[in-house]
């Protein structure tokens, strides 16, 4: 019998929210022999276990729908890749709503957080472009998948973080330039829950140097090299902007801008020393890289962007 789909949940070190994840992913509208859930544990030793637990304990608490709204959406020729609707569900409680609101970004009748990967644009159904395709609670088709050339570098933490780079949009960028289309559905509606963690000062710099991190690494990727004159008016845009902050007082937001800078400007360097790490950038194809083998470079601060 044929799947129709399989559902993939990444764990780290959060056993008690892998439960609860897997809790509403057991019991769906679509049969059991349908589908499959596969969790895939980057957890520390002493998470492994209690993961095992949950995985075993697996019973209630459906979202029904999930699985076969992805399915559905998918049906179509064309569509190749689906966002669902992310929801964010505070951790510490209700946070400054003044905080949350400058975090906004309007977009196409909606807003994201890209801080924390949360979108939510209405409830209908709607064209998206590849930019705003996170990869949190996204579906898509594996012939795409594989032909695109996988998920890019992502998620590297200190003192691995000039690693990152394209993440999610190494494959969806590839669909609208393969004639395809990428759809928000509200319907696949997922909780995203968020630590208190990152609701604090020291979490939205580190967020900022991981940012200023991938904007190198996409310009690298265009075939620039380092400290091309790109690059240069990508970091004085950047500092016009910080200016522009300190000017209006509005410090918070001058120093992302700084951090954001200092992300870039270290990974400029770190591609100008290291030739590997400029072909590394400027891979057109991801699933046969061993990232197991990657080591620390650069002078990565010692802090986490997740």
């Amino acid at each position: 019998m044929t799947l129709k789909a399989s559902v993939i949940v990444n764990t780290h070190n959060r056993p008690g929210y892998l439960e609860g994840c897997l809790r509403r992913l057991v019991r769906q509208s679509v049969a059991h022999c349908d589908y499959e859930i596969v969790v895939v544990d980057n957890s520390s030793a002493q998470f492994r276990e209690a993961n095992r637990r949950a995985v075993d304990a697996d019973d209630s608490l459906p979202c029904p729908d999930y699985v076969a709204t992805a399915v559905s959406a998918l049906s179509s020729a064309d569509v190749v890749l689906v966002k669902g609707r992310l929801v964010a569900k505070y951790e510490g409680g209700d946070p400054d709503p003044d905080l949350i609101e400058s975090l906004k970004k309007p977009v196409q009748g909606g807003y994201l957080i890209p801080d924390f990967t949360v979108i939510d644009l209405g409830s209908e159904r709607v064209e998206i472009s590849p930019e705003i395709a996170y990869a949190s609670n996204c579906a898509f088709k594996k012939d795409f998948y594989l032909g695109a050339g996988g998920f890019g570098p992502d998620g590297f933490p200190a003192p691995f973080l000039h690693w990152n780079g394209s993440g999610e949009y190494h494959y969806a960028r590839a669909a609208p330039k393969l004639g395809h289309v990428i759809w928000y559905e509200p319907g696949m509606s997922a909780d995203h829950i968020i630590p208190a963690a990152r609701l604090k000062s020291a979490f939205y710099f580190a967020r900022s140097f991981y940012y200023g991190i991938g904007g190198s690494f996409d310009l690298i990727a265009q075939g620039n090299q380092p400290f091309s004159p790109a690059s240069i008016r990508a970091i004085l845009r950047r500092a016009r902007t910080a200016a522009g902050h300190v000017r209006k007082a509005r410090f918070f937001e001058a120093r992302r801008e700084i951090e954001r800078i200092r992300g870039f400007v270290s990974h400029q360097l770190v591609c100008l020393r290291r030739r590997e790490m400029r072909e590394y950038c400027r891979r057109k194809e991801w699933l046969s890289f061993d990232f197991s083998a990657v080591r620390p470079v650069g002078r990565s601060p010692a802090r986490s962007q997740w």
